[in-house]
């Protein structure tokens, strides 16, 4: 919009209304396209042919991964600003471009980098033990935003030579991450941007001195917020009416 530029996201159908309306909102047009990356590929392929419009993978783009990997630089420069050296990060994991952003901006001032998936979502953790990228058919998860079924190429390659571990939460760890977010520290956040967070609370990083956590985003429906916060989840509340 700053640079009066048409942009066009290609979402799946299931995305959280509230992401879809806010990038509406933005001057974005939203094209909803499947449950699967394949789907969302195959339309991105379709609309550039039709336009002719650069095509930017959110998974997979060298200018995505250095994008987000300013997230975590901005975090260590404010640590710093404050006094403390940050030991180790952690990241919320998707397609892999912020935790791979996170490993480049690390490597100089060896910062260790932890990733986090969501329990059943967990492609790049079995990518990196398999040696190679593997594909999972997404687990039912509070974490709609983190359940990419491959890692992305790029990312993979820079994660693998870089990441310290990754760690896994499930749906109980994430609603307590939320709600203690929003208790304590006054900030909404959306179950996949608390999962640093939440793997934190389970113990996940216990020994890694000052440790820096990414909280990768506050688009939370209001419906999901009251469940979390009234102590039960859409997909605890799916598993117990099957």
């Amino acid at each position: 919009r700053d640079h009066g530029l048409a942009a066009t996201l290609v979402l799946p159908s299931d995305v959280p209304a509230i992401k879809a309306e806010r990038c509406r909102a933005s001057g974005a047009r939203v094209v909803l396209a499947g449950t699967t990356l394949d789907s969302r590929l195959y339309a991105v392929a379709e609309l550039q042919a039709a336009s002719g419009h650069e095509v930017i993978d959110a998974y997979d783009h060298p200018d995505v991964v250095a994008g987000q990997g300013t997230a975590s630089l901005e975090l260590i420069e404010d640590a710093a600003h404050c006094g403390v050296r940050l030991d180790a990060l952690v990241v919320p994991v998707g397609g892999g471009g912020g935790v791979a952003g996170a490993c480049l901006v690390a490597e100089q001032p060896g910062i260790k980098v932890y990733g986090v998936e969501p329990d059943g979502c967990d492609a790049l953790t079995q990518s990196l033990a398999a040696g190679r990228r593997v594909s999972l058919p997404p687990a039912p998860t509070l974490d709609d935003g983190l359940k990419p079924a491959t890692p992305g190429q790029l990312p993979y390659e820079i994660v693998r030579q870089r990441i310290t571990a990754m760690a896994r939460v499930d749906d109980v760890s994430l609603r307590c991450a939320v709600v203690l977010a929003l208790t304590h520290l006054k900030l909404v956040l959306e179950p996949s941007g608390a999962a640093g967070l939440a793997a934190a609370l389970e113990g996940a990083f216990a020994g890694s001195g000052n440790t820096g956590i990414i909280l990768t985003g506050g688009n939370v429906e209001p419906d999901l917020l009251a469940m979390l916060i009234g102590g039960t989840s859409a997909t605890s509340t799916s598993r117990a009416g099957s």
